[in-house]
């Protein structure tokens, strides 16, 4: 209801002066709601802020530092002091798209990636688990049916984590946090019941923190509680993959937060939660070129940080891939042993990198990167 004027003429009787105070009280009470709503949300920004500074500092020159490192994701190093034995690590993300001028993606490629990993394209629209309604303030929010609780943190601050435009934070007291069953002190603890509504599956989590704060999240399927990043708390914005078809609708996340002025601060800007529909298989094919100096390696070493789940990698010198000179389901993974490769009469010694995937349980495998360790027998 807007405010509507008196006009000139208009008789002065008492219900019209009733009237038109009925509309100054819905205004003025439209006011204080959305000013407290503001006003939340302005504590919410500060406290994000406050955390923030206690991990980042501004130099004399304006640059900003911190404490967190920044991941490298494809690089050809030597790692020891006479330049003969080498590093190669290729971001799983290359192989699902991501581009750099120092490897290629040859065509046809049917994987994708999540911005870390390579993934399995999808074969339909993303269906998210948490339903959203925009309120009349044109701000998106988990609707019916979504609950969120906490013994630590403010309820009424929470649904914002999983508003894909909104930032929750908040600085509790130590005295609030919360002990694990596995003895991990200062853990602040949210539960999220979602609706079926929109799809009865869900296969994917992500998660992006705010600076300072770590986590582990769980799912529950009936009495059973499983962890989906394991038992480690981790940091950093990731996705993780689940099987489709165990999660009940609940969801269990942990957090470690910074210490600062007022108590230890915790932040998360979007929990995301949905089904893909992924498709059956995808392969990439991906082409890394060697110093051309470089007549003569000896592989010794091809891993990542996990086993190869319904995926297979193998690894070629030439274009048409018919010189296999590692297969991961016959020379095994994580590989350490000795494959020779020669330049022969090319310019350069060419690898082409072949990833097969293949879903499983109605979800995708994860490929995070490749690392590979070699020596330069050219002169061997």
């Amino acid at each position: 209801m807007g405010w509507e004027p008196f006009e000139y003429g208009d008789p002065l009787n008492p219900e019209k002066f009733n009237s038109k105070f009925k509309q100054v009280y819905s205004l003025l009470s439209k006011a204080f709601i959305y000013n407290n709503l503001l006003k939340r949300r302005l504590d919410t920004v500060n406290e994000a802020v406050t955390i923030s500074s206690e991990i980042f500092s501004i130099e004399s020159d304006g640059t900003l530092t911190g404490d967190v490192s920044e991941g490298r994701r494809l690089y050809n190093l030597p790692v020891d002091a006479n330049d003969r034995c080498y590093e190669l690590f290729i971001g799983g993300e290359y192989f699902g798209g991501a581009t750099s001028t120092d490897v290629s993606l040859l065509d046809g490629s049917t994987l994708a990636t999540d911005n870390r990993s390579a993934i399995l394209e999808l074969s339909g629209p993303e269906v998210s688990r948490v339903p959203l309604t925009t309120n009349e303030y044109g701000e998106q929010k988990p609707s019916l049916g979504t609950f969120v609780s906490s013994n630590t943190f403010d309820e009424t601050k929470l649904s914002n984590i999983l508003a894909p435009s909104a930032i929750w934070a908040e600085i509790v007291n130590v005295d609030d946090l919360e002990t694990t069953e596995d003895d991990h002190t200062g853990v602040g603890v949210i539960e999220f019941t979602l609706p079926d509504s929109l799809s009865p599956y869900m296969n994917k989590v992500n998660i992006t923190p705010l600076i300072g704060t770590s986590y582990r999240l769980y799912t529950y399927s009936g009495d059973a509680k499983k962890p989906v990043t394991g038992g480690a708390f981790l940091t950093g914005a990731a996705s993780f993959y689940i099987e489709r078809d165990i999660f009940d609708g609940r969801l269990r996340l942990e957090l470690k937060g910074t210490t600062t002025t007022g108590g230890v601060g915790f932040g998360v800007i979007n929990l995301g939660v949905a089904y893909h529909p992924f498709n059956d298989t995808g392969a990439s094919v991906l082409k890394y070129s060697l110093d051309p100096a470089i007549s003569e390696i000896n592989i010794t070493s091809i891993q990542n940080n996990q086993s190869l789940v319904n995926t297979s990698l193998a690894i070629y010198t030439d274009d048409v891939m018919t010189n296999q000179v590692y297969n991961s389901e016959q020379d095994g993974f994580s590989f350490t042993g000795n494959t020779t490769i020669t330049k022969g009469a090319a310019t350069q010694i060419d690898l082409y990198i072949k990833l097969d995937m293949e879903k499983d349980k109605g979800t995708t495998p994860t490929f995070p990167y490749l690392q590979i360790k070699y020596e330069d027998k050219t002169n061997a």
